[in-house]
């Protein structure tokens, strides 16, 4: 205004001269005098202006969008908007609800509202203004319902029924028992039915549907005249339960709830827990296989009857141990020293057990008179002797006293020329007469009587062996036969040498080799060769046959192998050699074809097998080069070079032996030898020869019993081949010794 003003700060107007209020977006300011004077000047003091208050809501409809204005300028919030409303509601019970509901839409909306017919309750609905779309629908204003025809229920009435004559008009009834034809009954009555209490069923007279109640609602159509509640129980594995507060129908005295529903809980059934059976043994019960309950308080017992289902079971359910199946093994009578028992076990669990003992009877001591001796004969004291066997007491032996003459004692041995004068010596006992001839009518012994000892001395490695007989009184050689030389030491062979030295493949080895023979300690010093890298390898697998003679072949498969470190050959030969009359070679088949080589050496290598009696021949070649030189063949390692197969042909024998003989190969690169493995043993058994010895007698019979017993195996004593030793294999033996089974029922003989 163009007057001085002066700085407003801190200056407070006392006296407003002149003022312009603030607005939401301009400033205002107050001029007047302050507090303090101010020098006489007036102030000017800037008021701020106010802002935007955007508080004012302006609500959305289903078309437009709500904004905010500013309450004292009136101006629009640009910066938000309130979204469209599209809420709508389905159908609501209650005044509040719809009130609520309608407003959600927008506040455009009008109400309308529908009477109530014969099928629809009575309704209001809010409608949009705007979109003319119902917001929401208000029910049961007024229940929907039929009007019963006039006269209905009235005596004289008329019950009306459709065309087809399925529709028929009928008045409310009670509960109720009914026979065929539909009329009441007392319960109980034969093939009576019950019918619920029926709400009515008619002809609207409005609109002409046909109505029908149904079963009335309260108690599901049963009859209860008494609504006294009943507190349930639970059910059990096979009785039923109730539920809380069940009622019970007077005329079908059902158990129902308020709402017609069944109060019955079924039972639970039984909760099935299988126990396995235990089969009984010698000494423990078993018990049969069953089912017990789980639920608790249900302590049945259930078994499977013959179709598989689960019954209940009252009887025994445990099996009783079967007791032993004794066999017997050994048995004693008793006798003087000796006590008496039966030695048992038990075919079924192989348990042992000693039953029947009786002490030793002893001794039943008689007295026995002297036996004077004679010349040629040993008396003997007088002693006692037990009645029941040889055992004495006291009893000495008298030396034979021995001939005698002039010329003093003398024995058979050099009696030769002499008269025995002893008044009863036995060589002159005359039998006829039975008396001993006088001593002038004797004769002279015409020889000597030795008493001759034949035994053999058998030779050793370095003295032979003889026949000698001497006389066992006076030590008198009486003859010398049979000579036979010394047997020569028998060394070890290199396998079981004491080695001192080992040979390696540039320089021998030393070792001590002893001889075998019994008796015999010497030993010598042998030189080991120096190592061959090149060895043949021989295996043989065993074989099982039957019969007293070979009725079921065995066969025998038998493996020669070819081992080197780093060997250099051309041509490998050898003999396998074995018994004709036990076995015939049926074939040969080559395994390998190739050995290992070098870049530049030929690989292919034939193999030949041949036949002779009692051995059979192998070679093994290289091809040559074209210049007809055998090729260097290089193995390392080891190969495998023919199988030979073979037949059992002869009666069986415990052990059978197949031997490498003669081995060579050609050597390029050393003068190395070929050495052989040694013998391939191979086990026969045959059916039935339990201890391996030849011939099926009751020894066998022993044998496979110790094999029961100590629970150990032999082909020869599986004679079901289950795979185990049993009492069927037992019974089996027994019957073929007995002449029950023949070999042919034994071959065919199985465990089952």
């Amino acid at each position: 205004d163009g007057k001085e003003a002066v700085n407003a700060n801190n200056h407070v107007v006392e006296t407003v001269k002149n003022t312009v209020p603030a607005t939401c977006e301009k400033n205002g300011y107050a001029e007047g005098t302050c507090y303090c004077g101010a020098d006489g000047k007036d102030v000017h003091v800037v008021l701020p202006a106010l802002g935007h208050d955007f508080s004012v809501k302006r609500n959305p409809t289903c078309k437009t969008e709500g904004w905010y204005t500013c309450s004292r300028c009136g101006a629009k919030d640009e910066t938000r908007t309130i979204p469209v409303v599209t809420t709508t509601y389905g159908t609501v019970t209650t005044w509040g609800e719809y009130a609520k509901a309608r407003i959600s839409h927008g506040y455009s909306w009008y109400s309308r509202s529908y009477d109530a017919t014969c099928t629809s309750n009575a309704y209001m609905q809010a409608i949009c203004r705007l979109c003319g779309e119902v917001i929401v629908t208000l029910e049961k204003l007024d229940t929907a319902t039929h009007t019963k025809p006039d006269g209905f229920g009235e005596d004289g009435y008329v019950y009306k029924i459709s065309a087809d004559g399925k529709l028929v008009e009928r008045p409310a009834s009670a509960e109720k028992w009914v026979d065929k034809d539909g009329k009441e009954v007392a319960k109980g009555t034969k093939d009576a039915k019950l019918v619920l209490a029926q709400n009515a069923a008619y002809f609207c007279k409005v609109c002409g549907e046909f109505v029908d109640g149904g079963t009335v609602k309260a108690f599901g159509g049963h009859t209860v005249t008494t609504a006294v509640t009943e507190k349930g129980f639970a059910p059990t594995c096979e009785t039923t339960g109730r539920k809380d507060n069940y009622y019970k129908c007077d005329v079908c005295d059902a158990y129902i709830l308020k709402d017609g529903t069944s109060a019955v809980i079924t039972a639970t059934g039984h909760d099935y827990v299988k126990v396995a059976g235990k089969k009984a043994t010698c000494t423990e019960d078993g018990v049969k296989e069953h089912y017990t309950c789980a639920n608790e308080g249900c302590n049945k017992v259930f078994i499977l009857d013959k179709k598989g289902n689960k019954v209940e079971y009252t009887g025994e359910l445990v099996i009783a141990a079967t007791g032993h199946k004794a066999v017997l093994w050994d048995a004693s009578e008793n006798d003087c020293t000796k006590t008496a028992y039966k030695y048992n076990y038990c075919s079924a669990c192989k348990a042992e057990w000693v039953e029947g003992y009786a002490a030793p009877k002893g001794h039943t001591m008689a007295d026995v008179k002297v036996v004077n001796p004679t010349c040629t004969t040993d008396g003997v004291s007088a002693h006692k002797k037990c009645k029941n066997c040889d055992y004495t007491e006291g009893k000495t032996i008298i030396p034979a006293t021995g001939h005698k003459d002039k010329d003093g004692t003398f024995t058979a041995c050099n009696r030769k020329g002499r008269i025995c004068t002893a008044e009863k010596c036995p060589d002159y006992y005359d039998a006829k007469t039975k008396t001993y001839i006088k001593v002038a009518d004797r004769k002279a012994f015409k020889d000597n009587k030795h008493a001759p000892e034949t035994k053999d001395v058998h030779p050793t490695c370095t003295a032979a062996g003889y026949t000698i007989t001497v006389c066992t009184k006076c030590n008198e050689v009486l003859k010398v036969e049979n000579p036979v030389a010394a047997l020569g030491h028998k060394m070890q062979d290199k396998d079981t040498w004491t080695v001192v030295v080992a040979p390696t493949e540039v320089s021998a080895g030393k070792a001590t080799s002893k001889c075998m023979n019994p008796n015999c300690d010497y030993e010598e010093e042998v030189v080991i060769p120096k190592l061959s890298d090149l060895k043949l390898n021989i295996t043989a697998d065993n074989a099982v046959v039957a019969g007293e003679t070979i009725v079921e072949s065995g066969k025998v498969k038998v493996t020669v192998s070819i081992s080197s470190l780093d060997s250099d050959i051309w041509g490998t030969n050898f003999t396998v050699k074995y018994d004709a009359k036990m076995f015939s070679f049926d074939s040969a088949k080559v395994i390998t074809e190739n050995f290992l080589v070098n870049a530049n050496a030929l690989t292919k290598v034939v193999n030949k097998a041949t036949v002779q009696t009692g051995d059979v021949k192998v070679l093994a070649t290289a091809k040559n080069d074209e210049a007809g030189n055998p090729q260097n063949v290089k193995l390392a390692g080891t190969e495998t070079l023919v199988e030979l197969y073979f037949t059992v042909v002869g009666n069986a024998a415990k052990q059978q032996t197949f031997e490498i003989v003669e081995p060579s190969a050609g050597d390029l690169d050393g003068n190395k030898e070929i050495k052989a493995s040694g013998v391939a043993t191979v086990d026969v058994a045959q059916i039935a020869d339990v201890d391996g010895i030849a011939g099926i007698n009751v020894n066998d019979l022993s044998a496979l019993l110790r094999l029961m017993r100590n629970e150990e195996y032999s082909a020869a004593a599986d004679l079901d081949k289950d795979g185990e030793i049993t009492a069927l294999d037992f019974t089996l033996l027994v019957n073929y010794l007995s002449g029950f089974a023949t070999m042919k029922d034994i071959r065919n003989a199985t465990a089952e």
